[in-house]
């Protein structure tokens, strides 16, 4: 596992600002905000170095400078699988809550371009990392973040609470936006979106000139982060923005997920199949 010491990695979150230019306003948020505060005393990190997942169980009550030094790592940390249905320590089919790397995350918060006084949408809490440090560098009133499911929203309510400053966690579906707190100057996304389908509430909840970041997919692929800004008649145009990101689909527009893991190759098909002539 390539991880940081306990005492190099106190710096990582400065190391990773610095690595992606977000400059000393940054890198003070990091070095305010750590990571280790957002995460569960159990969850899995991912050892893999390709693009397929390698997920290992963590035990902070057991081993905690091994949970540490994962947590401070330039890794995802994923915090559950399957919606909640597979429990610690086996592994799920499908991630569906992480922290991502702090590299990545310092990098889309760069592209997010926020300046003081931004008003901020975040779709999707998760661990409530990124909704730290946005409401750190901007002020908790600044800053709204949605999560779908209720108990990640929990989990992430409690952690934010106990930290300052603590910006509002909805719960609620983020593909509808959140019209109460709007207009907004930036809409950050960390749930992949399908090409074509981007929320329009989005759009409408901000303002002429507003960004909205989010990564764009396929149903066979993960796409690129792409940046939006909003026009004044309403609509929005992007462009692809690095870094090269990798997330979770937002659940209402999730992929079937089909077990195929029981078939063969040579296996009879389940039903005939009949062909019409031209």
């Amino acid at each position: 596992m390539t991880a940081t010491t306990p005492r190099a990695a106190t710096a990582l979150g400065g190391q990773h600002c610095d690595g992606g230019g977000l400059g000393e306003a940054w890198a003070a948020v990091f070095a305010a905000t750590p990571r280790e505060h957002f995460i569960p005393e159990r969850a899995w990190v991912d050892e893999a170095d390709g693009d397929q997942m390698d997920c290992v169980a963590l035990d902070r009550a057991t081993e905690p400078e091994r949970w540490l030094c994962a947590v401070r790592s330039d890794r995802v940390i994923v915090t559950q699988f399957d919606d909640g249905a597979t429990t610690w320590p086996q592994v799920g089919r499908r991630p569906s809550c992480s922290c991502s790397m702090p590299s990545l995350v310092a990098g889309m918060l760069d592209a997010l371009d926020v300046r003081d006084g931004c008003n901020v949408l975040e779709i999707g809490t998760g661990t409530g990392w990124n909704a730290a440090l946005l409401a750190r560098r901007l002020g908790e009133d600044l800053v709204t973040t949605i999560e779908v499911d209720p108990t990640l929203a929990e989990a992430a309510r409690a952690a934010l609470d106990s930290t300052s400053p603590a910006p509002r966690v909805i719960t609620a579906d983020g593909a509808a936006g959140w019209a109460p707190n709007a207009p907004y100057d930036r809409v950050i996304v960390t749930a992949a979106v399908k090409l074509g389908r981007v929320p329009y509430a989005w759009v409408h909840q901000a303002r002429p000139g507003a960004v909205i970041l989010a990564p764009i997919k396929t149903d066979l692929c993960t796409g690129p982060l792409v940046r939006f800004t909003v026009s004044d008649d309403g609509t929005a145009t992007g462009s692809v923005v690095p870094p090269r990101v990798g997330f979770m689909e937002l659940r209402e527009q999730r992929t079937p997920d089909t077990d195929v893991s029981h078939r063969r190759w040579d296996a009879p098909l389940d039903l005939p199949l009949s062909f019409t002539p031209d």
